[in-house]
């Protein structure tokens, strides 16, 4: 780790801290919108090793909001997110699983980290990776964006409150805006390094509107 490269995060970071995020993976299951934004914070805040799942290939109408893909139409999502990935910290560790999460795969893809993000747009698929983190003990970062509106959830694996109680509807393309894709991709970020660092305990419901710069903040559970 280069402790020069993050010397300026050092009033918020010990150095033992600052080991622990390199030394934690992060398993990121989506490498779209959220997960360019996700991706992008958490390996400039200094998290050392990822595990990126997806199956799709970049496109056009990706990339009003997917920065990470510039310049890499056609190109598989976990191939370029790689790719950024260590033309940011070539000291980084990838893994990478180009396939689509099922009731199959996720319990031996979600053992490979320490912490999971669920970066999704499919309602099934992240009920899925929720069962998955249940059973394999990983704590869950679930974010969801549409619009202009977005909410972010932790959920530790022992949580009193499940994540298919809470997110539901149908699969479907959602209508996707930069400004709220980035904002919910930070905190989601930011929630992963705090729950990292045991600064979180999780079940707390963060939603946000960009439109009406507004946020709120409440346990999970709570009508």
């Amino acid at each position: 780790m280069d402790s020069e490269r993050y010397s300026r995060q050092s009033a918020l970071f010990s150095e033992e801290e600052q080991s622990r995020l390199w030394n934690s993976t992060v398993v990121i299951v989506g490498c779209g919108g959220l997960g360019s934004q996700v991706i992008a914070n958490l390996v400039s805040v200094g998290v050392g090793s990822f595990v990126l799942v997806d199956h799709d290939v970049v496109e056009e109408s990706n990339l009003n909001r997917q920065f990470i893909h510039f310049g890499r139409l056609g190109h598989h999502k976990v191939d370029s997110a790689e790719e950024w990935i260590l033309n940011a910290q070539p000291k980084a560790s990838v893994a990478k699983h180009r396939c689509m999460l099922d009731a199959e795969n996720a319990d031996g893809i979600v053992s490979e980290g320490d912490i999971v993000i669920d970066c999704l747009d499919s309602v099934s698929s992240r009920h899925v990776l929720a069962q998955s983190c249940r059973r394999m003990g990983k704590t869950l970062i679930h974010g969801g964006v549409e619009g202009t509106f977005g909410q972010v959830m932790a959920f530790r694996p022992d949580s009193p409150v499940t994540l298919e109680s809470v997110v539901r509807g149908e699969d479907g393309p959602h209508a996707s805006y930069a400004p709220a894709v980035s904002l919910i991709g930070s905190l989601m970020a930011d929630e992963a390094v705090s729950m990292i660092l045991g600064r979180s305990g999780g079940g707390v419901l963060v939603t946000a509107d960009v439109s009406s710069r507004m946020m709120e903040r409440r346990p999970l559970g709570r009508e």
